[in-house]
């Protein structure tokens, strides 16, 4: 019956996490055009993240989990919970500064190399999860797949200096691998306190706090002096679906572990983005289709088990 219930848990957290996929491009999406309408990707950042951290107590309020949120935050929670959400500031910075210098297909590629190869690592050591995942020559075919199929997206992004792209993708690379090593931690919160929405609150203040600095120290060197914040509600929308992905993310990491739960988000992420671009009539490259279906096969033989051989009795 264990088996069983493990066997549902599990199933239930990749569509969570391919959900939670889609939500991300949706929200990269509102979040691009408020970037785009204020002329900061940090003010963009800071508003997503301010959303996300009203949005939480909010949702906790509706459900009538406020009081135990509170209660396990200001009595049992540890600084370093909150420190945890530093991890996921380093990729938002490096992605709106590489994006502009290198591209997307550059950005997404180096990202995924990121959350993947250290999701494998932090799996095998067993961090966030409850027990360590081996590292298989399965689980490696996964990543090949997925990162070589990924890899297709960069057919067309020539005329990128060598020198260039080198620095964009390394610190893009280490901008993933941090996000995998906040989702480890969320998901060591989450064993910790057995409350998701704590992980994803405490990781999103703490983020929220680095955030914030930085956008002072940018302001105060006179940078977002040319900043406007636009009217339209709909582009406030990141922190909501923000908050969605995080506590996604804090929940699934624990049946799924950091590498299973990256391949699921950017599986869904890739889906949704080709979903968007079709609706507002942008063209869809063979490449950008053959890379979505090079993760989604490398994410089907990430949560393939192998079987078991039976012992037989003579």
């Amino acid at each position: 019956m264990a088996t069983k219930n493990n066997s549902s848990i599990f199933l239930i957290a990749i569509v969570v996490a391919v959900t939670s996929g889609a939500i991300v491009s949706l929200q990269g999406f509102v979040d691009g055009s408020l970037t785009d309408a204020s002329g900061s990707p940090l003010v963009g950042t800071l508003v997503s993240y301010v959303g996300t951290i009203i949005a939480l107590p909010l949702w906790a309020l509706l459900t009538g989990k406020f009081p135990s949120l509170w209660r396990l935050l200001r009595e049992e929670s540890q600084w370093w919970w909150y420190c945890i959400g530093f991890l996921g500031v380093p990729l938002v910075l490096a992605t709106s500064w590489g994006v502009v210098l290198a591209g997307v297909a550059v950005a997404s590629v180096a990202s995924v190399a990121g959350q993947t190869i250290t999701g494998l690592i932090l799996d095998s050591r067993g961090l966030g999860i409850p027990r360590p995942i081996p590292l298989t020559p399965l689980r490696i075919l996964a990543a090949v797949i997925s990162l070589a199929g990924l890899s297709l997206a960069l057919i067309g992004s020539n005329g990128i200096a060598p020198w260039l792209l080198l620095g964009v993708g390394v610190a893009i690379f280490l901008g993933g691998s941090g996000l995998a090593g906040l989702q480890a931690g969320m998901g060591f919160v989450t064993g910790r306190s057995n409350n998701a929405l704590a992980a994803g609150l405490a990781s999103a203040l703490g983020g929220t706090v680095l955030v914030l600095i930085i956008t002072v120290v940018s302001w105060l060197s006179g940078s977002l002096d040319s900043i406007t914040l636009p009217a339209d509600p709909l582009l406030y929308l990141g922190g909501p679906l923000g908050a969605i992905v995080v506590t996604a993310a804090a929940w699934c990491v624990r049946p799924l572990g950091t590498f299973r739960l990256s391949l699921s988000v950017v599986c869904g992420q890739m889906a949704a983005a080709m979903v968007l671009d079709a609706i507002s009539g942008m063209p869809l490259p063979w490449t950008t289709i053959a890379a979505c279906v090079g993760v989604a096969i490398g994410l089907l033989i990430a949560v393939s088990k192998p079987q078991q051989k039976r012992k037989t009795h003579v």
